[in-house]
């Protein structure tokens, strides 16, 4: 498992952002701070939560909501579903 960042762009039907991105090759979601989120594109609930335990033993957090964005990455354009975390618990942007 390896960590990576790299400078994306981000864009919704509310606007685009540029911002360096986090990368974990080991993981299987991504995410989104709740601030950048809004002001990118609408905001879906999720019918059936998700719930993950946070780096702080027996902490867990409840993520209901998400964003589909597109992206581009080295030129290219890539669709991605974004989990949103609040700006409090999310310590990247993406």
């Amino acid at each position: 498992m390896g960590v990576i960042i790299k400078k994306i762009k981000l864009e919704g039907i509310k606007g685009s952002f540029e911002t360096d991105a986090l990368f974990d090759t080991g993981a299987t979601m991504s995410f989104i701070k709740e601030s950048l989120a809004k002001k990118l594109s609408q905001i879906i609930d999720i019918p059936n939560p998700y719930q993950f335990e946070t780096a702080e033993a027996n902490r867990f957090i409840t993520v209901n909501k998400k964003i589909v964005l597109d992206f581009y990455l080295n030129g290219d354009r890539l669709s991605d579903e974004f989990l949103i975390l609040p700006d409090e618990i999310a310590s990247e942007n993406v």
